[in-house]
């Protein structure tokens, strides 16, 4: 909807109208200049990092928050798990885990996670290449990519 009008206020124009809402993010943030002031958006940044309204640290802590007590539960199923396979070790020395029981231990930490999220979580603790985005050529290097695409244009 236009800004000039509310939400909820006056009849829209067309369905596509009905559902674009504009919503202004400095004042849902409570920030100053109006979008009018800062056509760029060249403040909300720097404004957000060094003067955060409150909206904007509850949403940090909450962040905080939620993200170690994440990390407790994977910890505490690292834990079962290791129990469960007789594994000790003495003070100071590491336990070896296995990508299976680091897979084991996220889906009993957080049964929502979808199988490509624990899959984002297992390359990055291990130390992996995240894989590439998918491209018109399909998932894989992107060099191949181009040189197909290189090839495409040179056949054609």
């Amino acid at each position: 909807r236009r800004a000039s009008r509310p939400i909820g206020e006056g009849a829209a124009d067309s369905p596509e109208e009905e559902a674009l809402v504009m919503v202004n993010v400095y004042e849902v943030l409570g920030l100053r200049p109006q979008p009018e002031e800062d056509p760029l958006g060249e403040f909300l940044l720097s404004d957000l990092l060094q003067d955060p309204p409150p909206f904007v640290l509850e949403i940090r802590r909450q962040h905080l928050v939620e993200s170690w007590m994440f990390l407790d539960r994977v910890q505490k199923a690292m834990q079962m798990i290791f129990q469960r396979a007789g594994k000790e070790a003495l003070p100071g020395e590491q336990i070896k885990l296995t990508v299976r029981e680091a897979d084991t231990a996220l889906i009993t930490a957080d049964r929502s996670l979808t199988e490509d999220q624990r899959y984002l979580y297992l390359l990055r603790g291990f130390g992996r290449r995240l894989p590439d985005t998918p491209s018109a050529h399909g998932v894989g290097s992107t060099a191949k990519g181009y040189e197909a695409m290189a090839t495409d244009s040179l056949a054609g």
